[in-house]
């Protein structure tokens, strides 16, 4: 998410490997929001010039720096963020256009999603929610 963006960019340096990026999407249609997150988190992994991006990475990619900068106005263009606020949960919406509040990224592993917390080095450790670590 946006909201970690810089970290989940620094995760796979600390990991290795190779990086998928899937949108979820409006229940079929594309969703704004997804495409921007994702071109931001491809523009700080290609930065590194080995990247390669499909069709639809190169769409996020002029995308993501383009709302990253405007993401009050990813909000008003975004149909799923407009009707949210319609339903009064602006606020969840405004919370989630924030950029980089985080170092902490779900990582998939057996039986779910695992907090970790990414350094500006890169390397990650098992963050501990309860403990605010």
């Amino acid at each position: 998410p946006l909201t970690t963006g810089s970290a989940a960019a620094r995760w796979p340096h600390s990991e290795g490997g190779d990086v998928s990026i899937l949108c979820a999407g409006d229940r079929g249609p594309l969703s704004l929001e997804d495409v921007v997150c994702a071109g931001l988190l491809v523009a700080r992994l290609s930065g590194s010039g080995v990247a390669t991006l499909s069709e639809g990475g190169g769409t996020a990619l002029a995308l993501g720096p383009y709302y990253g900068g405007r993401l009050d106005r990813l909000a008003e263009a975004s149909p799923w963020a407009r009707r949210l606020a319609r339903q009064g949960r602006g606020a969840d919406v405004a919370a989630c256009l924030r950029a980089d509040v985080s170092d902490v990224v779900p990582v998939f592993a057996v039986g779910g999603f695992v907090p970790r917390r990414v350094s500006s080095s890169g390397l990650a450790a098992v963050a501990h929610p309860e403990s605010g670590s």
